[in-house]
């Protein structure tokens, strides 16, 4: 399981009253045993470019839980701590217009909030959606963020590798069909592995001690 940031932001918040500030990277991949490293170091580094936590030394970061937003993200939080505060029947126009921010952001803010139920729709003012904040965003003290995508540049041949053993575990492998199944992902892998550089050692194997042994 690959831990959202708002799991993150709990684990780190449930840290920092155990142990301080300094928290240990160690007792938070322990938390997540089954997720790689490097995924949950991608998102810590999303928090650290929002200025939610920042790094101590190699081994240790400190968790702030106050973000220092970029881009977009000042318009959501100006927006945010207005949306808070509202009373139901607020409509995008009536934040845009307050915050001075583009009705087109702050709409796509409002949806993303409406999804993940910090906002529901309450009805409409002419042809224009009227909302109300929920429970759950009015607890909400920071602006939420939509999360940040994470590049992974193996994702293609995981998921042949994936797909491959899928069908050497499950499918009739002398069946034509399933053999060029087969071959499909291994030309995925073939490509990404096994086509090197006329340079690279694979293609020029170290020359073999002639000198031989007494």
């Amino acid at each position: 399981m690959i831990p959202s940031l708002d799991m993150l932001r709990g684990s780190l918040h449930a840290l920092t009253r155990q142990h301080g500030d300094g928290l240990q990277l160690q007792h938070l991949y322990e938390l997540f045993p089954d997720t790689p490293k490097g995924v949950i170091a991608s998102r810590l580094g999303i928090l650290a470019r929002r200025g939610e936590l920042e790094s101590v030394d190699k081994e240790h970061i400190r968790y702030t839980g106050q973000p220092t937003l970029n881009g977009l993200a000042p318009t959501r939080e100006r927006a945010w701590r207005l949306i808070r505060i509202q009373q139901p029947g607020w409509t995008v126009a009536d934040i845009a217009c307050v915050i001075k921010a583009s009705p087109n952001h702050v709409a796509r803010y409002v949806e993303f909030l409406r999804r993940e139920g910090y906002v529901a729709l309450v009805g409409k003012k002419g042809t224009a959606p009227r909302y109300r904040t929920t429970a759950k965003g009015v607890q909400e003290r920071y602006a939420p963020q939509p999360e940040e995508k994470i590049y992974d540049q193996y994702l293609a041949v995981k998921k042949a590798a994936s797909r491959l053993v899928h069908l050497m575990l499950t499918r009739e492998l002398d069946n034509d069909i399933d053999k060029v199944l087969v071959m499909e992902q291994l030309a995925v892998l073939n490509t990404r592995f096994c086509k090197q550089d006329e340079n690279t050692t694979l293609n020029n194997p170290p020359e073999e001690d002639t000198n031989g042994e007494d």
